[in-house]
């Protein structure tokens, strides 16, 4: 294994980095954490994991190491190589919280919060809300559809798209759905897939457990930020 990078002087310094670290949001996701194990899917560099770790959080990162977290140069806590899916899969039992730090925008967050079940999820990044047009760079619709957050972290200093928070998976929000199908009606641009994506999303009406509803999987399609261009769906 590579030697690890040291830790920065400043968080500014650290390159692929898409969350926003602060001291107040860092100690107050450790305290959330503490006496927890952490499986952190979409970990890149390791960061994050490096961060809570030196706080006595055990955190096993997971990634598939894309081109825009700037692994290349180097990382800052042990990752294991392998998509979020692969991972729940493999290390998921072992562990209490699932935790992604900007998601990429493909089904693999979705999928792999299903596997996860109604254990705790910690998400960070842009959310996507119809109510208030918001399309975040994040997850897909689907996942932001059943993901039901419970606490969110006041101290996190991201912008009017980005949140940090911890919760559940739940059946699907007929409010979300709702929401995005008023959002499509009323943009007139609005691109032929997102109206067969409405429609086709009434098949999430049952709980979730058993056969997933159209889980393709998208293993190593993978980008970070709010430059991706899959679509939401």
């Amino acid at each position: 294994m590579q030697p690890l990078l040291p830790a920065p002087e400043s968080p500014d310094q650290v390159r692929g980095l898409y969350w926003r670290p602060n001291e107040a949001f860092v100690a107050e996701l450790a305290g959330a954490l503490e006496g927890q194990r952490v499986l952190e899917v979409f970990a890149g560099n390791g960061y994050l994991a490096s961060v809570l770790a030196s706080r006595g959080i055990e955190v096993l990162a997971t990634s598939v190491l894309s081109s825009m977290d700037a692994h290349c140069e180097g990382l800052y806590h042990p990752v294991v190589e392998c998509d979020a899916i692969s991972a729940v899969d493999r290390f998921g039992a072992g562990h209490d919280v699932l935790l992604m730090s900007w998601p990429t925008v493909t089904e693999q967050a979705f999928v792999a919060a299903c596997i996860w079940g109604d254990k705790p999820i910690c998400f960070i990044g842009e959310v996507t809300c119809y109510e208030t047009a918001h399309l975040g760079g994040c997850a897909t619709d689907r996942f932001f559809e059943c993901f039901e957050p419970a606490r969110t972290f006041s101290s996190y200093g991201g912008y009017a798209m980005e949140k940090a928070c911890i919760g559940k998976m739940a059946a699907p929000s007929r409010k979300f759905r709702q929401a995005k199908l008023a959002w499509e009606r009323q943009a007139p641009q609005a691109p032929e897939w997102l109206a067969e994506s409405c429609m086709g999303s009434a098949a999430l009406d049952g709980p979730l457990g058993g056969t997933l509803p159209h889980c393709t999987t998208t293993s190593g399609k993978s980008s970070h930020g709010t430059g991706q261009t899959s679509r939401h769906v």
